[in-house]
């Protein structure tokens, strides 16, 4: 074939799609000087071929292209390759085209001298920029229980998959070249090595931001891993072999970024935390969340110090709104509290911020986070299991200081729950944490009404029945004033019951009123009506009984810790 009828044969065979055509003649020795010569050319031709709307999609076509363009990788000028190949990562876009790339791009950075650590950077940069541009699936309902299995059948997903697992094996060889148990050679520049090993996990931590930490990567105890969840575990290996210390990868990235200290989250001036921490949370997640085995966590550090650290991570995620980013940080926080035991973390630990954050965090996803029935079920189930793993003294400070914060009825009632608990636990085992001016410090947070006389009682009926649950308690298990509590009655009696018996008498009276309104054929007007959806008189009719239905249960809680108090001073009951 003379050279003139070289490039415009291969062209044609592409349009024609003859593919073993194009195969053979690259392949023929006699050909090897054209392939060098023409070799941008031909790099050119196949990616338009591919990019062209009439291009019929096929395996022998996919095959066809990435073995042209691999040829030419492997006996054109590198660095010429290379700049023809990033001109086209722009053009394919979010296209799983790109992957076919990949082999290429592997090809040609394997014939690069050890020490141009910077092409081999910004070529890891390149890919890594259009990894995370991927387009997310649109969230729709697929995020609660397993309908997150449909996400699997989406088509941005499956791309994302796809790209993904090329990715992983795209990295394999660099990962072999740079591995730290490689034999060391008297050759090895071992400045270079280190360098390189630099590029390479900072590089790889990138591949662990979106799209990847955006995924669903859980997968129930008995099922299989899908495609995704296995690769994220690929590039977990491979940054492992490279990087010896996890908890040491922040430092990789300010080296590129010419900074000498890691900041914390908050010196970001946009509020978002920086790539290195939330990459960090994924690999994080699937170590202490998924309890994949990793090297790379030395056992040298304390588990105070591992759980602080990585708690740090666990909030960025659940702070991050994004649904199954947020699900990453409960399930990270639920796998974190399996690696501690009961009340090993000491009172001093409370120095440390992260405490007060991630519990605020909570419940910011429980009130009015993420809409999603599980995570928020989760988010407040965390709750006890973490209080459990302070210090008692540590628990009561952390406790005292959430209570005057809670603003949301459900869950101040949760924490008055915990907070009787915690009394029951230092009566029993005569712990002072909880108890005497502890206890007196709380209990006027506790027996309040928040509008006073005003209050709406249905609005805030778990935190009302809670805080009498808790007199009830002390005045039945506590005769003897081991707690100190008695000091604080007057305030259950006058500024906690009175208003409550008042607030009961008017709140009864206007539901009462708003019923018989409903029996004469009128709507009613009433707090808990304006929440719900629009009814028919029936409906509201049985909505109102309902309302009544709870005074009564609360007048009769009320009842009885007016009898125990009356029981415990022996004044007559009010």
């Amino acid at each position: 074939m003379s050279a003139d009828l070289f490039l415009p044969n291969i062209n044609r065979w592409l349009e024609l799609g003859q593919y073993q055509q194009i195969k053979n003649v690259i392949l023929d020795r006699a050909h090897t000087p054209k392939v060098r010569e023409h070799g941008m050319d031909i790099i050119l031709g196949v990616c338009n071929h591919l990019n062209s709307e009439k291009t019929v999609w096929s395996p022998e076509m996919e095959e066809c292209c990435e073995f042209s363009l691999l040829m030419v990788a492997q006996l054109s000028n590198p660095k010429e390759v290379l700049i023809a190949l990033q001109e086209q990562v722009a053009e394919f876009g979010s296209s799983s085209k790109f992957k076919i790339l990949l082999l290429p791009f592997q090809a040609v950075l394997l014939r690069l001298p050890d020490k141009q650590s910077n092409i081999l950077n910004m070529v890891l940069e390149t890919i890594g920029e259009h990894v995370s541009s991927l387009p997310l699936p649109s969230p729709g309902h697929c995020f609660e229980g397993k309908e997150r299995i449909l996400l699997d059948t989406d088509s941005k997903v499956q791309c994302i998959s796809d790209i993904y697992e090329a990715l992983a094996e795209f990295y394999a060889p660099f990962v072999k070249q740079m591995a730290l148990n490689r034999i060391q050679t008297k050759l090895d520049d071992q400045t270079c090595l280190r360098e390189r090993r630099r590029v390479l996990k900072k590089n790889l931590l990138k591949t662990m931001e979106q799209p990847l930490m955006c995924m669903d990567l859980h997968f129930a105890e008995g099922k299989s891993p899908n495609l995704l969840r296995r690769t994220a575990e690929k590039l977990v290996h491979h940054l492992s072999c490279v990087c010896g210390d996890f908890f040491s990868l922040p430092e990789v990235v300010h080296h590129f970024q010419g900074k000498h200290q890691c900041p914390s989250s908050s010196a970001f001036d946009d509020g978002s935390p920086p790539p290195t921490l939330k990459s960090l949370g994924t690999i994080f997640y699937l170590i202490y969340g998924e309890q994949l085995p990793c090297v790379s966590v030395p056992s040298v550090y304390s588990q105070e110090f591992v759980f602080h650290t990585v708690l740090q991570h666990a909030d960025l995620l659940v702070r991050s709104g994004e649904p199954l980013v947020v699900h990453k940080g409960l399930l990270l926080i639920q796998g974190l509290l399996k690696q501690v035991g009961n009340s090993s973390l000491s009172l001093d630990c409370l120095d440390h911020p992260i405490h007060f954050q991630i519990f605020q965090s909570l419940i910011w996803l429980a009130v009015s986070g993420v809409n999603s029935r599980e995570f928020k079920i989760l988010s407040v189930e965390l709750w006890r299991p973490y209080l459990d793993k302070l210090h008692p003294g540590a628990r009561y400070h952390l406790l005292q200081s959430l209570l005057p914060t809670l603003e949301h009825p459900g869950l101040r009632g949760v924490v008055i729950k915990i907070i009787k608990d915690q009394i029951a636990l230092c009566l029993d085992k005569d712990m002072p944490y909880f108890l005497h001016d502890r206890l007196s410090a709380c209990l006027p947070l506790i027996w309040k009404l928040p509008q006073d006389v005003e209050t709406d009682l249905l609005e805030h009926m778990e935190s009302i029945m809670s805080s009498l649950n808790l007199a009830r308690f002390l005045l039945l298990r506590d005769k003897l004033n081991a707690s100190g509590f008695s000091q604080q009655l007057p305030i259950l009696e006058v500024q906690f019951m009175e208003p409550l018996a008042r607030a009961l008498n008017l709140s009864r009276a206007h539901y009462e009123l708003e019923l018989s309104k409903i029996g004469s054929g009128v709507s009613a007007m009433c707090n808990v009506l304006v929440t719900l959806p629009e009814m028919s008189l029936d409906q509201q009719k049985s909505v109102m009984k309902s309302a009544l239905n709870s005074f009564d249960l609360l007048e009769s809680v009320l009842a009885r810790v007016a009898e125990c108090l009356h029981s415990y001073t022996g004044s007559p009951p009010t």
